[in-house]
């Protein structure tokens, strides 16, 4: 499916007039400049291509526009965005306008009378110069007449609206406030400031907390952005907004300019330049967000925790229910119940594996090995397993096998005592596992095994944090899978396509038959069912879904 976003302006809907036999059309705002027209049924009214317009009526004195009524009507942004789509079906259409009633209807009578009383100018002329604009803004309904036509260009398309009123959450505020025990002047500014449509401080959560709702309607389909219609802080915006909402990396943005038939731009509003200083950046707000989304998907809930920690502290904004809902799930990864150990090796393993972050995955391969040493031995009768201080105050895993001691690192698991060990199956499949075979007797790591050894070595004592090429087979080997299944799942997180074959690769530990799915049946009678992903996917459902402050 595909999705177009259109921006909706004041000249994107326009009549058709009949002047000296030929079709023409007035490029400015009728509804502006003549409030007869506003009661216009436009729904009467002949849609009339763009192409048998003759000619544009520009200076007109008044008497001859009064005595002109419109025949038709024409949407030409809307025409031009259709001719660059004509080879693309649009399934659904979003229409973005701005909706400025309640700013006229509900807030600024009260305000005018208090300004008046208290001779605050800052503050009325504030109040001015946003109900200036709210005044001349018809997009809501522009966005109506549109929706009425728009199956005369696009055929088969589902039309939401969306209406923008950066009022919506201050209303009744407002409504409640009792205007005349204001003592301060800058605390009305305050409030009044939330109604300026020309602050990306109140556009971004306006335009945000209207497009939640929609998030997972929209999923992974195509998405086209029109952005010639509207104010340009708004268009800015809603790029952004998008792009970090919707997590989609194929949106085209469309800009048709006025006089030109169309052009296709990728347009970086990245900096967010209407911001004013000493207030919430939300651009960099969402940012911050979306990597911890990022960090989510690759299953690293402790870096997603610290991000969140981290952004409640810079902004004072944060969504607390994520919050609690990282730190338990962090408390079971990190001191887990009824012999589940495995948990954080098999998390940490599979988000540097979905993250290619090879030194890390060679630090907790080791760790898991030698956690999983310490855990067979543990289940075998007759060893002990002990953690031993020596003079020097150093501990050391000590294993005392037959009232001997013997340094556990050094340990080897066949060589002296094959009878004893034969006897436990954990024993055989760990030595499967990482050992190998010499004359049917185990005597060192096996190659691979050994080669992700000596990366984290190498990295920890020499600080070596290269990998090449050719140490890679060894995770592919060791973990028994190969390059193809990795790029494949790689592929798949980053693009937040968590289908079937994902999550069964992910609860098959990275695949049946794969190392890590031996090693957890040596930590288990029977191999648990883990839905970390689910809780991943959960908590990114809270943050799409919670409203910008």
């Amino acid at each position: 499916m595909s999705v177009l976003f259109l921006t909706i302006g004041n000249r994107d809907v326009q009549y058709v007039f009949e002047r000296d036999n030929q079709k023409t059309r007035f490029p400015k705002d009728f509804f502006d400049n003549d409030k007869r027209r506003r009661n216009i049924d436009s729904s009467s009214l002949e849609y009339i291509p763009l192409v048998d317009i003759k000619k544009e009526l520009t200076n007109l004195k008044n008497e001859e526009k009064d005595a002109m009524n419109p025949i038709g009507i024409i949407f030409p942004m809307l025409e031009k965005t259709r001719k660059f789509l004509e080879h693309q079906q649009i399934d659904q259409i979003f229409l973005i306008s701005t909706d400025r009633k309640n700013i006229d209807n509900v807030l600024f009578e009260p305000v005018i009378d208090l300004c008046l009383e208290k001779e605050w100018l800052q503050a009325g002329t504030i109040v001015d110069d946003i109900l200036f604009h709210s005044q001349k803004d018809f997009t809501s309904n522009y966005a109506d007449i549109i929706e009425n036509k728009i199956n005369r260009l696009f055929l088969n398309v589902s039309v939401t609206q969306v209406k923008i009123d950066v009022s919506r959450d201050k209303i009744e505020l407002v409504k409640k406030k009792e205007f005349h025990k204001y003592e301060s002047e800058d605390e009305l500014i305050a409030l009044l400031l939330n109604f300026d449509f020309n602050d990306t401080n109140v556009m971004y959560p306006s335009i945000y907390n209207h497009f939640i709702k929609h998030i997972e309607s929209i999923g992974e389909d195509s998405i086209y952005l029109s952005v010639s219609g509207g104010m340009p802080i708004m268009q800015k915006t809603l790029e952004n907004v998008i792009r970090m909402t919707f997590l989609n990396n194929r949106i085209k943005i469309i800009v048709v300019p006025e006089k030109d038939s169309f052009s296709v731009n990728k347009i970086n509003y990245s900096k967010a330049p209407f911001n004013k200083p000493g207030l919430v950046d939300y651009h960099k707000l969402l940012e911050l967000r979306n990597q911890v989304i990022d960090k989510l998907n690759l299953l690293n809930f402790s870096g997603a925790l610290d991000l969140s920690r981290y952004i409640k502290t810079k902004y004072n904004i944060a969504n607390s229910t994520v919050i609690t809902k990282l730190e338990e799930t962090m408390s079971e990864i990190d001191h887990p119940k009824n012999d589940r150990e495995f948990i954080p090796f098999y998390l940490r393993i599979i988000s540097s594996i979905y993250s290619k972050d090879y030194i890390n995955l060679s630090i907790y391969i080791k760790a898991l090995q030698e956690q999983t040493q310490r855990h067979v031995i543990n289940t075998c009768s007759g060893i002990e397993f002990i953690d031993k201080t020596s003079k020097n105050n150093q501990s050391t895993d000590i294993i005392i096998l037959d009232n001997k001691e013997y340094k556990a690192a050094d340990f080897d698991f066949w060589s002296e005592h094959e009878n004893i060990w034969k006897q436990f199956s954990s024993a055989v499949l760990y030595n499967d596992i990482f050992l190998s075979k010499y004359n049917y007797r185990y005597y060192d790591f096996n190659n691979s095994f050994n080669g992700i050894k000596k990366i984290r070595n190498n990295f920890i004592h020499k600080g070596f944090a290269f990998i090449n090429d050719t140490q890679l087979p060894h995770f592919y080997n060791f973990l028994n899978l190969n390059e193809e299944t990795i790029v494949k799942m790689n592929k798949k997180v980053n693009r937040n396509q968590f289908d079937d074959d994902l999550l069964a690769f992910e609860q098959d530990y990275t695949g049946e038959g794969s190392t890590l799915n031996k090693i957890a049946r040596l930590w288990y009678n029977e191999l648990p069912e883990f839905t970390f992903r689910n809780v991943a996917n959960r908590i990114i459902k809270m943050i799409l879904e919670t409203e910008l402050q």
